[in-house]
């Protein structure tokens, strides 16, 4: 069962806005073991350098799983106010490893894929640094039940197909605010997922014995030796009919790792059009704090 397929569904469908109360109520959230990896809430005005007890990870008491807020906010990043913030209150998700992240569905037959029939995807977002990556991921259905993981991510320069994962991934680069003339770290960014399943058959493969390892490694990793696995033995090339094809069916999942802030997400029948109904964009503008 999915939570939307067959429901008639209005052209624009909210999947998170940071100002409602909760703002995570369809998402659930996984946090990294270290202190340094968590998941709030809070103004995007709140750095440690302007607040006495900033933001930091809850830690898990050893009772019910309950946790009580720290006092310090050492572990929180930026540590400085970033250009312009909003007069807003925020997701905020951090952590030096791909371990900590927010997600809303699940892939079929799960009876929480979210089943979302809209053609278009927009995200408000800003990355805490240009260190750390920042990383947004969808599971996508096509016309004929055949599903395909499409990835994007800020620290990957060219289009990736792991035609043998299972389930398949596209793995796509992410572009950031430009540092030129930057007004704010705040960026709203727009896909047209069917273009994205039709990547499925019209990027190359990476070779069999290639994996998606490398993209997630943790954001220190280029400066670290570490010892690599030994090479895997020379497998036969994926079956490309399992590969997505065609149109959109539905969008299954949304996850969205560190690092970044998240204002809003949400589906859309015509992407930018969908906007201009009345009343929506003045709502959605990123304001800035005074």
């Amino acid at each position: 069962m999915n939570l939307l397929i067959g429901a008639v569904q209005p052209s624009l469908l909210t999947l998170l806005n940071s100002e409602s109360e909760p703002p995570l109520a369809l998402w659930r959230k996984h946090e990294g073991r270290r202190d340094e990896s968590f998941v709030d809430v809070l103004d995007d005005t709140a750095y440690p350098a302007t607040a006495e007890a900033g933001p930091s990870r809850p830690p898990r008491s050893a009772a019910a799983g309950t946790s009580v807020k720290p006092s310090t906010a050492s572990v929180h990043v930026p540590k400085h106010a970033q250009t312009g913030s909003l007069a807003s209150r925020v997701v905020h998700i951090q952590s030096p490893r791909p371990d900590t992240w927010i997600q809303a569905g699940d892939l079929p037959p799960s009876a929480s894929t979210l089943g979302i029939e809209l053609p278009w995807f927009g995200i408000q977002f800003k990355p805490l640094g240009v260190r750390r990556r920042v990383t947004i991921e969808l599971g996508l259905v096509d016309a004929r039940g055949r599903v395909g993981v499409v990835r994007l991510s800020s620290h990957k320069t060219e289009p990736t197909l792991y035609a043998e994962r299972e389930p398949p991934l596209v793995h796509l680069p992410l572009a950031l605010p430009a540092d030129t003339h930057k007004v704010t770290d705040w960026a709203e960014t727009g896909l047209h997922l069917t273009s994205l399943v039709a990547l499925f058959r019209s990027l190359p493969a990476a070779p069999p014995a290639a994996s998606d390892s490398d993209d997630n490694d943790d954001e220190h990793g280029s400066r670290k030796r570490r010892r690599r696995p030994p090479p895997r033995p020379a497998r036969r090339p994926a079956d490309r009919s399992r590969l997505p094809e065609g149109g959109l069916a539905y969008t299954a999942y949304v996850r969205i790792y560190a690092n970044c802030r998240l204002r809003r997400v949400w589906f859309s029948e015509e992407g930018d059009k969908s906007l201009d109904m009345p009343g929506v964009r003045d709502e959605w503008a990123l304001y800035a704090a005074e």
